[in-house]
């Protein structure tokens, strides 16, 4: 039996930084969700997001303010939003906004700064916005490049992890291509999942190819562990004739990566909630990426693609 189809549409935003040296709104757009039907995974609504896409000065200037961003994605039908790093913007204002969009937010990626160094002001966000899925998106610099490195990382995460366990919050761990390191016959991905075993995995499917790492079997390896995927795709730029200079981003199953097994691998696995569409270098306009994006999904989903 298979549910009425019906599409909502979510957003995460990434807040400007008055220290960068150019404006830059990051945002994540994402449409739908997995249902369950009789025990069983399918993608009736396709959760897309359109994660730290690039809104230059041009886009700023478009739209203005995090406030007309929020009203412009709400009037395209977003109804979720997962936050990124939005920097000085008090959570109660936050929290506001999205109520005043009728958007909610539905996972972040805390500050790594203050994931380490403030948590009860973490933790205070997440229940202001009613948020209880807390990411960290990228592994600090000063952890990366050894297995010394990611002990450093796993042994200061762990006391993290228990105190958001403690106040009923989620930990999601997002992967780039660092994590792809081999000791033996492990990745430290494996080692840090391991050895954390409270963690949940946010994979990008994109760094973990650029990683070498195949996606449909870290999805069957580890697929109870993960709540949200992260895709966008990778293509060649044209026209480049130096070799290995040209790879860049592209909306999913618009690239080289085998998409259709990746979801495919999704549907089959109960745990997964959200399918992200990630983009965050566009070579167009980033609402036309968001666009194809979701047109490419739907047409996947229903068989067209």
């Amino acid at each position: 039996r298979r549910t009425s189809h019906r599409l909502h549409l979510t957003i995460q935003l990434h807040a400007a930084q008055a220290n960068l040296l150019t404006n830059i709104l990051y945002t994540k757009l994402a449409v739908g969700e997995i249902l369950l039907d009789d025990g069983m995974q399918l993608l009736e609504e396709l959760l897309v997001t359109i994660f730290q896409m690039r809104f230059r000065n041009f886009l700023l200037s478009l739209l203005g303010t995090l406030e007309k961003t929020l009203q412009k994605v709400s009037a395209m039908g977003y109804k979720n939003v997962h936050c990124s790093k939005l920097g000085s913007i008090e959570s109660e204002r936050l929290r506001d906004l999205l109520q005043a969009n009728h958007l909610k937010c539905v996972v972040t990626h805390a500050n790594a700064d203050q994931l380490f160094n403030d948590l009860p002001e973490v933790i205070r966000m997440h229940r202001t916005i009613g948020c209880e899925n807390v990411g960290l998106s990228i592994m600090p610099e000063k952890y990366r490049g050894s297995l010394e490195g990611l002990r450093a990382l796993i042994a200061d995460l762990k006391p993290i992890l228990a105190q958001l366990q403690d106040a009923g919050l989620k930990f999601h761990y997002h992967n780039h291509d660092v994590e792809f390191i081999r000791v033996g016959n492990q990745t430290l991905l494996d080692i840090l999942l391991s050895e954390l075993p409270d963690a949940q995995l946010l994979l990008c499917a994109f760094w973990a190819q650029d990683g070498g790492a195949d996606s449909v079997e870290i999805i069957r390896r580890y697929g109870e562990r993960i709540n949200f995927i992260h895709v966008k795709d990778m293509v060649y730029k044209k026209g480049l004739i130096e070799v290995g200079q040209g790879r860049t981003m592209a909306p999913v199953l618009d690239g080289n990566m085998n998409y259709p097994a990746i979801l495919e691998a999704c549907r089959r696995e109960k745990a997964i909630q959200c399918v992200i569409v990630e983009q965050d270098i566009c070579e167009e306009d980033p609402f036309i990426c968001l666009e194809k994006g979701l047109h490419n999904l739907e047409a996947w989903r229903d068989g067209r693609k």
